[in-house]
């Protein structure tokens, strides 16, 4: 269709959008797909502002545009969309696009894409001109900004405070986010809790206009509707049971079982929070790990399971996250070693559930494939836990876990692979342990000693052995003038001093090596020793 003389008209629109869905990148990797989908993407806009019969194709330039970037929209990516995503948002206030919903979303996209990238410099005024635009246009998506705002200080705080004390919801909004941005940078002058209490009592003190006689005509702008009363409390009680402030999660909690519900989802929610709230008054017996704990964690972990599948039900996916945050958060003290298999079951449910999602809370589903891959691993099934390696290998795209990910996956091939020999003396090293590692696993009766000598030797091959003899009583020459107990011990202290003056320069003999690398294997193959108490 390029390829002849195309004429200009809404079908020319139309194949830019169908070529740029061609290119669109399978991963955060490919770059050079994404600038070419967007190149297409921004032509067939550029085409539709010719002529306003055709300023439809703006708007589904956005909706396709929005699903080639998504999964860009995490942290160290969001740089590669800001010039575009700065080009539709454009485009659809010059076509005076009616859906002022959609178009505030992708305004709350780009400051936090400037966000991300450091660029408080264009984040600042963009912020302003958006939070004005969505008063005007979509006040109930106010919050969000405003939200915004506050926590990373892009409006003149001083003024904003006394602006917002017309409206009790937007001052506890803003005293919610001046507490979080504190906390981000550990500058709490006043003590939390007492502030985490001001905003409760600031939002218990205002009866809801819905509470008031029918005799009142006018709302004054100082009370609280229901859905605000209940939208403060909930993120008060997550804010609450994140700093470990028990009591006024408590409170709020019992405050929203007294309200009347509306809806299932603020129910549910409210069951996740009970659930948070009920293991963090555990206390001590959290940190001990004691069996009461682990049991009655258990209990509380399988109640929220069913409550996220009453979620999936209802077909919410802002309250399937939030639940997917606090069963991760309840499954951490069961990752112990001797633990872990316990939260197997939940741990699998998340990661499905947030797949099919396709959800953006990334670096949880890292987490969480990395968690399951070692449960794996545990009950040796190494294709399953490598399955679970790649999945996060590519959620984590370059982030944090780049390096454990890489060599934890490289272990476990190198394992895997029965018939491969490897050349590398780390290589070498490394399928020595793993093989010791699995005897145990198997409680296999054989000797593991020799396994861990060849791992050491792989890693020091001119050192290890003469290292193991210092200590060996066998190789301790007793002259004929070192008789007795103080002659042998003279024998030893001379062998040993003999051995270690040979491995003098070790270092300096292994050239070019990976310094990090080596001494996690050293220390592996301590803790391997160690459990073997050879």
């Amino acid at each position: 269709y390029f390829e002849g003389a195309c004429p200009y008209n809404q079908f020319l629109g139309r194949a830019c959008l169908c070529q740029a869905q061609l290119y669109a990148p399978k991963s955060t990797e490919n770059t050079n797909d994404l600038n070419k989908a967007v190149r297409y993407i921004l032509e067939a806009i550029k085409n539709a502002r010719k002529e306003s019969r055709y300023y439809f194709l703006i708007y589904n330039a956005s909706v396709i545009y929005w699903r080639i970037i998504r999964q860009f929209l995490k942290p160290g990516f969001f740089t590669h969309v800001i010039s575009s995503l700065s080009e539709v948002i454009k485009a659809l206030e010059a076509a005076e696009d009616l859906d002022y919903e959609w178009r505030a979303q992708l305004m709350i996209t780009l400051i936090q894409c400037y966000l991300d990238d450091g660029r408080l410099q264009d984040a600042i005024p963009f912020s302003n001109s958006a939070a004005s635009f969505i008063q005007m246009k979509v006040p109930h998506m106010y919050p969000k900004i405003f939200s915004i705002q506050v926590l990373h200080s892009l409006v003149d705080l001083n003024k904003v405070s006394k602006e917002v004390k017309e409206s009790i919801y937007l001052m506890a909004i803003f005293k919610i986010q001046r507490m979080k941005s504190k906390l981000k940078v550990k500058d709490l002058s006043q003590n939390l809790a007492v502030q985490l209490n001001q905003v409760y009592q600031l939002i218990r003190s205002r009866e809801t206009s819905e509470s008031r006689t029918e005799t009142s005509t006018a709302q004054s702008t100082d009370q609280l509707t229901e859905h605000e009363r209940l939208s403060l409390l909930l993120e008060l009680a997550h804010f609450a049971l994140e700093v470990k402030y028990s009591e006024i999660a408590a409170d709020c909690i019992h405050d929203l079982k007294m309200h009347e519900l509306k809806d299932k989802a603020t129910a549910m929610e409210i069951e996740c929070l009970e659930s948070e709230l009920e293991i963090q008054r555990l206390g001590k017996k959290a940190e001990k790990c004691t069996k009461s704990f682990v049991e009655h964690s258990m209990r509380v972990i399988k109640r929220l399971d069913q409550i996220l599948q009453n979620a999936i039900r209802e077909g919410n996916g802002s309250l399937i996250e939030t639940i997917c945050v606090t069963q991760w958060s309840l499954c951490l003290p069961m990752l112990e070693t001797n633990l872990r298999k316990n939260v197997y079951k939940p741990l699998i449910n998340i990661a499905t559930i947030l797949h099919d999602l396709d959800s953006l809370l990334i670096k949880l589903r890292c987490q969480v494939h990395m968690e399951i891959a070692q449960i794996e691993e545990d009950e040796n099934r190494i294709e399953v836990a490598m399955e679970h390696l790649q999945k996060a290998f590519y959620l984590n795209n370059g982030g944090p876990y780049k390096n454990y990910i890489k060599q934890t996956l490289h272990r476990l091939q190198l394992y895997s692979s029965v018939y491969a020999s490897p050349k590398l003396p780390e290589d070498k090293a490394i399928l020595f342990i793993e093989q010791v590692k699995r005897i145990n696993d198997l409680n296999c009766d054989q000797n593991n000693r020799s396994l861990m000598i060849k791992a050491g030797e792989a890693l020091a091959p001119d050192s290890f052995q003469k290292v193991l003899d210092s200590e060996n009583e066998a190789k301790v020459f007793v002259g004929h003038g070192n008789t007795g107990l103080v002659g042998l011990l003279a024998a030893k202290v001379q062998n040993y001093t003999n051995c270690l003056q040979q491995t003098e320069g070790h270092l300096e003999r292994l050239e070019e090596v990976n310094d990090k690398l080596r001494v996690g294997l050293w220390t592996d193959l301590v803790k391997v020793a160690r459990m073997q108490e050879v």
